[in-house]
């Protein structure tokens, strides 16, 4: 075994966790469109105030990680205990992410299923995520107006 992650010095930790950036990509701004567009759908019913594109690569220009970050705001006067226990979510998200690019190469479906993975984490209370791949695929991809549980 090797040494503990928390006993490793900066440097060592860059070398198994290296941060790549990459030039400006304008396509960035789509991808966000796309994902605003689907949450938008998805969180329908929900007391969203705005959804934003946010870090690196929603500045025009610079070098940035290749991973479009979104911010989704919610009303001030919305009862937080719906949203304390839904962890997860940019995990799941994320987790999404990579299961449909290992199956499709439409980006467009990709997007879907990974922004419905995450929608759907939202609606689970705690860490652990309890939906299976055939109810993200029908989120994303039935028609349905938002989340039914």
């Amino acid at each position: 075994m090797g040494k503990d992650l928390l006993e490793m010095a900066l440097e060592e930790l860059w070398e198994l966790f290296p941060i790549f950036l990459v030039a400006h990509d304008d396509h960035w701004k789509d991808y966000f469109n796309e994902i605003e567009k689907t949450l938008t759908g998805l969180l329908a019913n929900q007391p969203v105030v705005r959804i934003s594109h946010i870090g690196s690569t929603a500045i025009q220009g610079i070098w940035a990680k290749n991973i479009v970050d979104v911010m989704v705001e919610v009303s001030q006067s919305a009862d937080m205990r719906d949203f304390l226990d839904r962890v997860g979510a940019g995990d799941a998200l994320s987790g999404g992410l990579i299961h449909a690019l290992g199956k499709w190469d439409d980006m467009q479906k990709v997007i879907e299923f990974a922004s419905a993975a995450g929608a759907l984490k939202a609606t689970i209370a705690g860490d652990m995520n309890s939906v299976t791949e055939e109810e993200v695929m029908d989120l994303a991809f039935s028609g349905q107006d938002g989340i039914r549980r």
